[in-house]
């Protein structure tokens, strides 16, 4: 089994790389939507932020993303105390997914994927590059944000090189989707036909 973990800066094209995997049978969990979901239903984790953040990140007795949202990316401390909350969860969650679908290839889209301790899970690890330009255009569009409010998310988020320095395969998204599907779909070749990283073959 193949165990592909996905990450890379905000916009540098990390869920489209895991669509592309989709179309060929992969299993995809992306971990933006598995976090998601969670906030959506587990109250435990509802109850949780609004103890750490306050009532102003609620509506309806649910987290409203876009409130968090505009407190973290512009507080570090902030975005950490999250992330202690969050990942343990999130992670949780996948393991859930992985388990229910064992033996089954697949790839996990996070972006803390090295922070959170799961790319020691997984058999490969890829990370993403896109230029900066590209990346912010695709984060307003995506998340409906001001330039102001994107470029204060990306600032917020580590350097290309904390991901490129860590993952075994780097691809470089400049835009053009035919042009990754086949960086995407040549990498996923070449991973099937090598020994993972832990020591399975294929």
């Amino acid at each position: 089994m193949i165990l592909l973990g996905i990450t890379g800066q905000s916009g540098t094209g990390t869920t489209t790389v895991g669509k592309i995997l989709a179309s060929t049978g992969v299993l995809f969990i992306n971990a933006d939507e598995v976090y998601h979901r969670l906030l959506a239903e587990d109250d435990e984790l509802n109850s949780q932020l609004e103890k750490v953040f306050g009532a102003e990140v609620m509506e309806n007795g649910r987290v409203n993303r876009k409130a968090l949202a505009s407190v973290v990316f512009s507080d570090p401390a902030a975005l950490e105390r999250l992330n202690s909350i969050a990942h343990g969860r999130v992670l949780k969650e996948i393991r859930t997914i992985l388990a229910q679908n064992p033996g089954q290839d697949a790839a996990v889209e996070a972006i803390a994927l090295f922070e959170s301790g799961f790319a020691e899970e997984c058999t490969h690890t890829v990370a993403l590059t896109a230029p900066l330009d590209i990346r912010l255009a695709r984060i307003m569009e995506r998340d409906e944000l001001s330039e102001e409010a994107a470029k204060a998310r990306l600032a917020a988020q580590k350097d290309a090189s904390f991901y490129t320095l860590r993952a075994q395969y780097v691809i470089e998204n400049t835009n053009d989707l035919s042009a990754l599907q086949e960086k995407v779909l040549a990498l996923w070749n070449f991973i099937k036909q090598e020994p993972k990283a832990n020591g399975q073959t294929s």
